[in-house]
């Protein structure tokens, strides 16, 4: 049998407002936790980026000793390797609006998905 149990208002509203403020909690919670994820992507790329730049930089630099080697001279080594960065340079900025921006926007729409349904699924 069902029991018929009736609460008077003050009794409805104190309980309403217990599961405004545990659902406020929560998404307090949620909001952080993504947050957090956030910065951490953040701070992971940032050294990835700083990494590729510092290897880059160390290859560069270890090119134009190599072409000094070849050629016997210090200012052509480093020279031809200048031209060469400096041709890479026209080229990446003649191709950046068609090709690497697209790229790049299409990698960072594709994490951001499957982070964001990872959320999704785990909520399930």
């Amino acid at each position: 049998m069902q029991q018929n149990t009736t609460k008077t208002i003050p009794e409805i509203w104190s309980e309403v407002q217990v599961f405004l403020k545990l659902r406020l909690e929560y998404f307090k919670l949620k909001a952080f936790e993504k947050a957090a994820r956030v910065i951490a992507d953040l701070v992971t790329n940032t050294l990835v980026i700083v990494f590729i730049v510092i290897a880059f930089l160390t290859g560069a630099i270890t090119l134009a000793f190599y072409l000094s080697s070849l050629f016997h001279s210090y200012t052509t080594g480093f020279g031809i390797a200048a031209i060469f960065f400096f041709v890479f340079a026209i080229v990446v900025l003649l191709t950046k609006d068609k090709y690497i921006e697209k790229w790049i926007a299409n990698i960072a729409i594709k994490r951001y998905f499957a982070k964001h349904y990872q959320d999704s699924e785990d909520e399930l």
